[in-house]
């Protein structure tokens, strides 16, 4: 009956996942990061900028009085914890989060060396193919 069959999807491009405690980004969405231990984030709009820094970019961004978030690295994903981070993000969009993931899609601004992850573009479980 190949009528019945649900097929799986292809992958979703980037997509980042958000915890009360940290930004998962997967495969995708961690290319820009390959060389980065640091990052800033902030905001453009309803899109969540995220962008990459090495250690000197990440020592000049503190002593302009930036935030600097340490980015952890692994072979399939990276993620950036803190939960001051995402206390900020709730408090200035309006979003809860919790210990269940709540998915975005995100693309490379690669101009301007910036991960943007949509916030008015939540991806539903159905949406995933789960």
């Amino acid at each position: 009956m190949v009528k019945d069959i649900q097929w799986f999807k292809c992958s979703a491009g980037g997509l980042a996942s958000l915890y009360h405690t940290n930004i998962t980004l997967n495969k995708d969405a961690r290319v820009l990061f390959e060389e980065a231990s640091y990052c800033m984030v902030g905001l453009e709009g309803a899109k969540l900028a995220l962008r990459p820094l090495d250690e000197k970019e990440a020592n000049i961004a503190i002593k302009e009085g930036n935030a600097v978030y340490k980015v952890g690295l692994r072979p399939s994903y990276a993620r950036i914890s803190s939960t001051g981070l995402m206390e900020e993000i709730t408090l200035r969009c309006g979003l809860r989060f919790s210990d269940k993931a709540r998915k975005f899609p995100c693309h490379i601004d690669k101009k301007e060396r910036l991960l943007l992850v949509d916030l008015l573009s939540e991806i539903s479980k159905k949406e995933e193919g789960i």
